[in-house]
């Protein structure tokens, strides 16, 4: 075949024949342009039988320049190509060791002047070659090519069947998208599918887990524990706890600090064999799994839980059932629907041992006068961060201010002004 350039000088085209378990009678024959060369080879020795130029297939197309080697014994043979600035070997198979079916590979390298060439050779007896491309390319060489269609590599993703929210991609299931939830300040949350409510209980409650129709997916438990801090009608998250691949994983009020199973942990850390990862980020200790789950806790009071679209409707707690309707959000474990925000967290209340923990304010329900609110909601206040020209005035494409006015609105009016509770509601 051609090697580097055609016809280009210092070319050499050698056989190395060696016999094997017995001496060999060996004749190399190209009946195209005359060439016939007999060696005797003994056992378990190499002859070198040089053939001429004119053996060089020097274009596409079809040659008749086989060359034909036949031995009374069994042999090796090794093709040598050499010219001045390449060189290329190869073995030659008998026919006897020859298939049906091969792939041919034609790495995307190279000089990009020239071609890639595969040759086939026949044998004796006239076949029908059937070329299947893997994709489009032009082919040269044949006075008649049969158009054939070239067909796609298996698609890996035919017969894989994702869930509702998901798309294949290289024959995995992966999730289209992702939603939040969040529980900031004293706390404010809103479900994965958009509806927002407050709630001042101060025990522990299940914010997002896994639920029976999960099935193939890897099951996680996320819960909180809230605390009063100086005002008894509100209540701010004390604790975060994580569980997941085996793992269980506590987020408190220590910054750079984890609970790892009981154990306190330094951060970052690293566990179930990289597929879950704790790290701290800014204000933030991240949590992190390789199926796309992210818990973030700034050790004080905001919490932010991002679950991937796989775990469509295979979710229930504080965040909602994850539908795309934040109508029926309040819905315990088992589905029903619950009217009021006390009864919905009271669904999903679990034991912690505290015996002086409470789901309700007790009678001393925060509340906060209209002419307060309207105070609070001012540029001066809580409103600084709608303001056109204000300093959160870059973040308005990407976030949206109201909701978090609200909610420094309501933590400033029922802490009486306190300037602290702006400042960490501008955080």
């Amino acid at each position: 075949m051609a090697n580097h350039k055609s016809g280009k000088v210092f070319a050499t085209f050698d056989l190395a024949i060696t016999a094997q378990q017995s001496d060999a009678n060996v004749k190399v024959n190209i009946q195209s342009i005359q060439f016939s060369s007999t060696v005797k080879v003994s056992k378990l020795s190499t002859k070198q039988v040089s053939l001429p130029d004119a053996v060089e297939m020097r274009d596409s197309g079809l040659s008749t320049k086989t060359v034909q080697i036949t031995s009374d014994a069994d042999i090796s043979v090794v093709a040598f190509n050499d010219k001045l600035v390449s060189g290329d070997s190869s073995i030659v198979l008998p026919t006897t060791d020859l298939d049906t079916e091969y792939v041919v590979f034609t790495p995307n390298t190279g000089p990009t002047e020239m071609d890639k060439v595969v040759a086939i050779i026949n044998g004796k007896d006239a076949n029908t070659i059937e070329i299947v491309p893997y994709k489009n390319m032009q082919v040269k060489g044949f006075d008649f090519w049969q158009g054939l269609v070239p067909l796609p590599p298996p698609d890996p993703c035919e017969k894989v069947k994702c869930r509702e929210k998901e798309e294949c991609r290289e024959g995995v299931c992966v999730h289209t998208s992702k939603e939040t939830c969040t529980a900031l300040g004293d706390p404010h949350y809103k479900t994965f599918d958009g509806k927002r409510f407050d709630f001042q209980g101060t025990c522990t409650y299940i914010i997002a887990t896994t639920i029976d129709s999960a099935s193939g997916l890897t099951p996680f438990t996320i819960l909180t524990k809230n605390d009063h801090r100086g005002n008894q009608r509100v209540a701010y998250i004390r604790t975060v706890t994580v569980t997941v691949y085996g793992q269980t994983v506590i987020i408190s009020k220590a910054r750079g600090i984890v609970q790892v199973n009981g154990q306190n942990r330094y951060l970052p850390v690293t566990l179930a064999d990289g597929k879950l990862r704790v790290m701290w980020s800014g204000w933030y200790a991240v949590l992190i799994t390789d199926f796309g789950l992210e818990v973030k806790y700034d050790w004080d009071m905001k919490l932010y839980i991002t679950a991937p679209s796989s775990y469509f409707r295979s979710l229930g707690g504080l965040c909602g059932n994850y539908n795309g309707d934040r109508q029926d959000d309040f819905t315990d474990l088992k589905g029903t629907k619950i009217s009021t925000v006390i009864e919905f967290a009271k669904s999903w209340k679990v034991k912690d041992g505290d015996l002086f923990c409470h789901d309700d304010c007790v009678g001393e329900c925060p509340s906060c006068s209209e002419t307060l609110q309207e105070k609070y909601r001012s540029e001066t206040f809580c409103g600084l961060m709608a303001k056109n020209d204000g300093p959160f005035s870059s973040c308005h494409g990407t976030i949206e201010p109201n909701m978090y006015i609200d909610n420094c609105v309501y933590d400033v009016c029922i802490n009486k002004g306190y300037k602290k509770s702006l400042c960490d509601n501008m955080e």
